[in-house]
This record gives structure tokens, C-alpha cells and sequence, in this order.
């Protein structure tokens, strides 16, 4: 007997079920990643809410609960306890005061308008009560000062520091950065917490700006310096380890024997600009977010080098950094064979007035990306950052390394294993977090990676400074 031949009809709807029921499999995952990102936002609103009314120690987490519409358990997955929420609430509302200031300062080009302006919309933002409550009341105990400083340090307080050194730079203000800079720093906390205590906020805001623009003026220095070297920095930066003042650093410049050869020690600026997310599951995430840790360890390494990691969701409060910056490295996962659709967004919100105006022209630029898979198609992600930096006229810097990992004796372990040149791969197993992964061979190779951007920073920066001084 002839076997008959099997059922087509059935197959192909058998294998349209199979499809169709994967689909709906991811159609799940993506619904139940929203409803976990719903239930964060919602218990961080309630709390906020209820820290902001009724203080941290007055407010039970059965009320969070209640308020967030959640379970203990929803709550107690998202967090590990009352006080790690608090610390989400925190930086919330200091982001956003962090934003006020840089939108009020965007519009002066004076770097002594733009402390002043700053100072005081810091000062005013001590009307809101979330930032009397939150912020300025309960924060510091709370947190502790150590971490209660590590936030600040990377929100007001760096912003203070980078147009000091601005000023500094400038020769607009004579007073050395470290000791000033924590100075006026408490000088400004102190005089919030007396606008947030006082019966009358109004008037003792409008007492405490005008003495914060008196000390400001005192410290003015109205001739500039008569020699000036080219010391680049980010207006907005955070504290480094070992800082020296600007001053400092300008009174050690020396002129070799030529008159028209200038050898300063100079400051440079690196921003490392990354998105790292998982289109798995979220506690995957932050494995890129590994890589841009190590690039800017690496580049930090190099003397008169500072870094400033700038995660692409917060890239509004930082287009001055990246204006300031002397290169700019940019970061992602790659996905579906290209960058990651939030570093895109950001690509694209370049155009005005950056691209146009070709504002990063010679600037300095690198990449990095990271994927699942060895290869995972890392190299398009790569090439289209370099094209992002070449329609900015920006100067690409590869990875500088041999490849690893290609005879009989090489191993995982070896730096580059990837074999990459244009600019860093990294490969992170799907089913690990950041912890794990990427491993210390791409971690390695990412620290090396920024040193070279560094070191080629400098010697860029000196070569512009010499030209400049020998045509004029």
C-alpha cells in the first residue's frame, strides 16, 4: 500500500499554532513587565506622597501599601525595605530640582549668572514641600551622611562644582575650588533648611538669596588673568578623587625653551553616555551599565582626567556636560542588530541645535556595545554609533587592541576576545546579571579601552592648544 502524503492543510495550521501561541507567550512577558513597572511607579507615588505630608518616621509601610493599591510582598520585590524606597523618592525629587537648575541657567551664557541663577533656584525650590520634607528635612538622617553626600555629589553639588571650576578657569574668581565648594555648598543647605523651617518661607527666601548674592559678589574677582591657558572642563561635573584647584594647576604650567610651544598640565573632560536595559527580564539589567563603569575607571586613570557617566535617560539634565566635554563615548545593548532604541532617541534629539549647529565638531568619540551572543550582529550597533559621531565632525577613536582569543593557546580570558576594532564588543550570557557578567576579560579590555580615550584626549587637546598659541 502507497502511504498517503500527510495533511498539508493540518500542518500548516498546526504550525500557525505553534506561531501564534509563541506570540502570545511574549505578548504575556510584555504584559506582566508593565504591570511590575506599574506597580513600581505606583508604590514610589505613594510614597512620595506620604513622606511629603507626613515625614519618613510617621509613615507606616501599611499606608504605602494601601496607597500604592499593592501587596507586601509587590512591595518587598520592588524594594528591599522602607528605607531603599525612601532612597528612590529622594533622588526623584533632587533630579528634579537638579532639572530646574539647569533649565534656569541654560539661557546665560555668563558662567557667574549661571551660579548665581543656579544658587537661587536651588534656594527657591525650598518653598515645594516634597523638597523641605523629603530633601531638605528628612534626607540626611535617613540616609546617613555618607549617602545622603555620594547623592549629592552627583546631583547640586556637582553642578556647583563644575561652573566654580568654570570661573576659576576664567579667571572670574579667586579663591581655591575644594574648600569654596563645600562652603558654599552648606552655606546654601543651611540657608533652604531656614526657609523650610520658618514660619514666614517667603521672606526668609528673599532674606537668604540676597545674602547668598552678597557672598557670591565678595568673592568676584573683576580683572581676569593676564596669561590664560586652555584648560577644558564639563560645567557640570562630579567630585573626583586627589582634585587640585584650577588654580593650582595653572600656576604649575610651565613654557618650554620655545616661545611658541606651550606644555601645560591640563584637565580634560570625558562623558560616557549609555543606555542599559534588558529586553529580558529586569534584574538582567545593567550589564552595559558594567561596561561604562569600566571605561570611565579606565579614562579616570589617566592623570587630569575627569569622567562623567551620563545614563541616557537623564540626558536632559546633562546637554551642557556633553557641550563642555572633550569626548564623548556612547554606549549600548544591542538588539534586533542595532543600538538600543533609547541611545537612538538620544541620537536624534542631537539634531537641534547640536547637529546643526555643529556644536561637537573635533570633539573626540568612541563606542561600546554588549549582546548575548558572541557575535549578535554587535558590529552594526558599532558602526552606526561611528556614523553618529562622523555627522557631528567628530574624531572616532578604535579600540587599540589586538585580538585575543584566536590560536590554540587563547582563551575567554584573553582582553578582545571578541576580536573587535572599531570599537569595544562585550558579551553577557542571557540568563546572568551584572554581576556575573560581562566577564572580567570584557571588563578588562573596557578599562583599557578608556585609558586610550583618555591618553588620546590629552594629546588632542595639547595639539589644539599648540596650534592656537603658534598662529598667534
Amino acid at each position: 500500500m502507497i502511504p498517503s502524503a500527510p495533511p498539508v492543510r493540518a500542518s500548516l495550521t498546526n504550525r500557525l499554532s505553534v506561531c501564534l501561541s509563541g506570540y502570545r507567550a511574549m505578548g504575556k512577558e510584555r504584559t506582566k513587565a508593565d504591570r511590575k513597572a506599574e506597580t513600581h511607579s505606583a508604590l514610589v507615588g505613594a510614597a512620595r506622597r506620604l513622606f511629603m505630608e507626613h515625614g519618613y518616621a510617621a509613615t507606616p509601610t501599611e499606608e504605602i501599601i494601601s496607597g500604592a493599591d499593592a501587596s507586601r510582598g509587590a512591595l518587598y520585590h520592588h524594594f528591599r525595605d522602607k528605607e531603599e524606597l525612601f532612597r528612590v523618592v529622594y533622588e526623584e525629587v533632587d533630579r528634579e530640582v537638579v532639572r530646574k537648575i539647569v533649565a534656569a541657567a541654560r539661557g546665560k551664557e555668563d558662567a557667574w549668572d549661571r551660579l548665581v541663577v543656579g544658587c537661587r533656584t536651588y534656594l527657591a525650590a525650598s518653598l515645594e514641600p516634597a523638597v523641605q520634607q523629603v530633601v531638605l528635612l528628612d534626607g540626611p538622617s535617613v540616609l546617613g551622611w555618607e549617602t545622603w553626600r555620594e547623592i549629592e555629589d552627583a546631583h547640586c553639588m556637582g553642578l556647583m562644582e563644575g561652573v566654580l571650576v568654570k570661573l576659576a578657569d576664567e579667571g572670574k574668581l579667586d579663591a581655591p575650588i575644594e574648600p569654596l565648594l563645600h562652603l558654599l555648598f552648606g552655606a546654601l543647605s543651611e540657608g533652604a533648611l531656614l526657609v523650610a523651617r520658618t514660619n514666614d518661607p517667603e521672606a526668609a527666601l528673599a532674606e537668604v538669596e540676597a545674602t547668598v548674592v552678597r557672598l557670591l559678589e565678595g568673592l568676584k574677582k573683576e580683572q581676569p588673568r593676564q596669561v590664560s591657558t586652555r584648560l577644558t572642563t564639563c560645567e557640570f561635573l562630579s567630585p573626583c578623587a586627589n582634585r587640585r584647584s584650577v588654580r593650582d594647576r595653572r600656576e604649575e604650567t610651565k613654557l618650554s625653551g620655545n616661545p611658541k610651544t606651550l606644555e601645560p598640565e591640563m584637565t580634560v573632560s570625558v562623558a560616557v553616555v549609555y543606555d542599559s536595559g534588558s529586553r529580558g527580564h529586569p534584574v538582567l539589567g545593567g550589564r552595559t551599565r558594567v561596561l561604562a563603569e569600566a571605561v570611565a575607571r579606565g579614562a579616570e586613570a589617566v592623570d587630569g582626567t575627569v569622567v562623567r557617566l551620563v545614563p541616557v535617560a537623564d540626558r536632559e539634565d546633562h546637554w551642557v556636560t556633553l557641550d563642555e566635554a572633550d569626548a564623548i563615548v556612547l554606549g549600548c545593548p544591542t538588539y534586533m542588530g542595532s543600538g538600543s532604541a533609547e541611545l537612538k532617541a538620544f541620537m536624534e534629539e542631537t539634531l537641534r541645535p547640536r547637529f546643526l549647529e555643529q556644536r561637537w565638531k573635533d570633539k573626540l568619540a568612541a563606542g561600546f556595545t554588549n549582546s548575548a551572543g558572541m557575535s549578535g550582529d554587535k558590529l552594526l550597533s558599532l558602526k552606526q554609533l561611528a556614523g553618529f559621531a562622523a555627522q557631528h565632525g567628530m574624531i572616532w577613536v578604535t579600540l587599540g587592541q589586538l585580538p585575543g582569543w584566536q590560536t590554540s593557546l587563547g582563551s575567554a580570558e584573553d582582553e578582545n576576545r571578541l576580536a573587535s576594532f572599531l570599537g569595544l564588543m562585550a558579551q553577557s550570557n542571557a540568563d546572568q546579571g551584572p554581576d556575573l557578567v560581562p566577564p572580567h576579560s570584557d571588563r578588562a579590555t573596557a578599562e583599557r579601552f578608556g585609558r586610550r580615550i583618555g591618553e588620546a584626549a590629552h594629546r588632542w587637546a595639547r595639539g589644539r592648544t599648540s596650534a592656537t598659541v603658534a598662529s598667534s
